[in-house]
């Protein structure tokens, strides 16, 4: 049987002498790499420090040095805390940090003279960002199709998610090309907005059509939200 040792060598075929060293095999959700052993999903950077540094202690935690989940180069990673790890992640932007109340009123009174967001955020040295939620009406009007309106489950009054692929509804009803494409490039083109990190997911009565197209798409990070109009009652 191959090694643990062999099997993850194999997932790190480039290993610089600096830089970071990326993790070429299965990760979890959030990008780390992971490995199976004996019926156990191992964390691999944290196999990778064991490899090649020393056994962890039980309950502790590795830090990356480079910010790179995929990167599993044992020169990278450290051991922390959960404290030290929090802030590590509050000083370096990636985190949301807990004001005191002298901070909130200087940025508070800063606001309100008319400076920007980024001049405030070195109050608290870190990032300073707001959620943009968008709720657009996705089904088009005034259509001229026959039969387009009259009924609240088709048509010009429906809230499913797809686009039409016979005439002559194809040529008004593109619901998921307007939400999954358009709609992200006039919001990317018109405000300062960060797409990289936007999501999409709707919210009705019945599952249909807008359950297949919940929760974030490939590509797409959690971070801002498109709803469908009925979250906003």
């Amino acid at each position: 049987m191959t090694s643990l040792r062999a099997r993850w060598l194999a997932f790190v075929p480039d290993r610089p002498a600096s830089g970071c060293w990326l993790w070429r095999g299965a990760t979890d959700r959030d990008g780390y790499g992971v490995i199976a052993d004996n019926g156990r999903t191992l964390a691999a950077h944290r196999v990778a420090f064991e490899l090649f540094k020393r056994p962890l202690p039980p309950g502790s935690l590795l830090m990356h040095s480079c910010d790179t989940p995929s990167c599993v180069n044992p020169a990278h990673l450290s051991i922390g805390t959960k404290r030290s790890n929090a802030a590590d992640m509050t000083a370096k932007g990636r985190r949301a940090c807990k004001l005191t109340r002298e901070q909130a009123l200087q940025i508070r009174a800063r606001a309100n003279a008319g400076e920007a967001t980024s001049a405030l955020a070195s109050v608290a040295k870190t990032t300073i960002g707001v959620t943009m939620l968008v709720m657009p009406d996705t089904s088009p009007r005034d259509t001229g199709i026959d039969g387009a309106t009259g009924d609240w489950e088709f048509g010009e009054a429906a809230g499913f998610y797809l686009d039409a692929t016979q005439s002559p509804w194809s040529s008004r009803f593109r619901m998921e090309t307007f939400v999954v494409r358009e709609l992200p490039e006039v919001i990317a083109a018109n405000f300062p907005a960060d797409i990289g990190r936007s999501g999409i997911m709707g919210r009705r009565p019945s599952p249909r059509g807008q359950a297949g197209r919940s929760g974030p798409r490939p590509g797409q990070q959690h971070g801002g939200l498109l709803l469908s109009p009925c979250c906003a009652r």
